[in-house]
């Protein structure tokens, strides 16, 4: 269906996602990808991406993936703890099975292997959710990525009895875990955030293990970086994209916000593919925004290299704005916020994503 439209496009990065591929078999992941690699063309210098539950990786599915010359695998573990497995319906996983995948894996060519884990599921504690992430990190994998949990009024309707309720479990969970994360992270030689204050409640952060070959790699993409490249993505709500130019995100008809909680169905006529195109400004925003969660400031010497005029032209009314609510303060090198919190951010990015974006 979409092969004629991508005619002549080299996609840079390539990622098959949760839903979970490792559930099919060595022959259909072998047709899945050699129909991919038919229809589609790729860079070689890009990430090649897929991702296992440890459950259902095998031997000979790993060198299925170093035959397709697959350089990144991503292992949704979510959490170790018995009583959160519980919850999730993930009984079957063990510690045992984690570290027999990751050491089978370190046998392939594939090179680099990321443990995802979910914070802020029910039922997980500081000590529980510690307690997962150390025992990562003596697997040593490349990468260990946390995500905090996405939730919908579905979700909260079944587990709480209020959002209030699920607030107070989860605000206090994740400022004590993010607090004591980097302790344990340089302990077993993983470099991570230095300020637990900057972390987002709702954006993914990683630990890097220090101590590992450099990868060889041009492009990756991310949804949470400046940088995006042409990417094609299969599952649940994965996203394709033309650089800045157009997005394909294949979602539930009846629950299709990425934001939330995601809707796993099986019947496949309540999918469909949503096709946005990116708004004029949508790389500008997507860098102030950026800086602004990072630091807390945007260089307009940065910006200005990258989209040729200077910021204080390109938003005037935003800076004008927030000049006169005495919520920035501006050089020649930088705009600096006045900002605490992490909540405090939504409410300065609406004043660069409001009237002079929407075109």
């Amino acid at each position: 269906l979409f092969s004629p439209i991508f005619k002549g496009l080299k996609f840079k990065t390539l990622s098959i996602g949760g839903g979970t591929p490792s559930l099919m078999d060595k022959e259909a992941l072998e047709r899945l990808i050699s129909n991919i690699y038919n229809y589609f063309q790729f860079e070689n210098e890009g990430e090649k991406s897929i991702e296992f539950n440890p459950f259902t990786t095998t031997k000979t599915k790993l060198e299925t993936l170093d035959k397709f010359g697959f350089n990144k695998l991503s292992i949704g573990v979510q959490s170790l703890s018995k009583q959160v497995l519980k919850e999730i319906k993930r009984e079957y996983q063990t510690i045992e099975k984690v570290r027999e995948v990751i050491s089978e894996f370190k046998k392939t060519k594939i090179g680099y292997i990321n443990v995802d884990l979910l914070l802020g599921l029910k039922n997980d504690t500081p000590k529980e959710f510690l307690y997962t992430f150390e025992e990562i990190c003596k697997m040593k994998p490349n990468l260990i990525c946390v995500y905090p949990i996405k939730t919908n009024e579905e979700y909260i309707d079944k587990r709480y009895s209020n959002l209030q309720e699920f607030l107070d479990f989860y605000y206090p969970l994740f400022d004590e875990v993010t607090k004591e994360i980097p302790k344990l992270a340089k302990k077993y030689g993983y470099k991570t955030f230095e300020d637990p204050s900057k972390l987002s409640y709702v954006h993914p952060f990683d630990a890097s293990l220090e101590e590992q070959p450099e990868r060889k790699i041009k492009f990756v993409y991310s949804n949470f970086k400046i940088e995006q490249y042409s990417n094609f993505s299969l599952g649940y709500y994965s996203e394709s994209c033309i650089n800045n130019e157009i997005r394909y995100i294949y979602v539930n008809k009846e629950f299709p916000s990425t934001m939330f909680l995601k809707n796993f169905s099986t019947e496949k006529e309540r999918f469909t593919y949503m096709v946005n195109k990116f708004l004029p400004n949508y790389s500008k925003v997507k860098f102030i925004t950026h800086s602004i969660y990072e630091d807390f400031n945007i260089s307009r010497k940065e910006y200005k290299k990258r989209f040729g005029k200077d910021i204080t032209e390109e938003f005037p009314y935003a800076i004008k704005a927030l000049t006169y609510l005495k919520k920035i303060s501006i050089d020649k090198n930088k705009i600096q916020f006045n900002i605490s919190t992490e909540k405090e951010v939504y409410e300065y990015l609406l004043f660069f994503v409001g009237r002079e974006n929407i075109k």
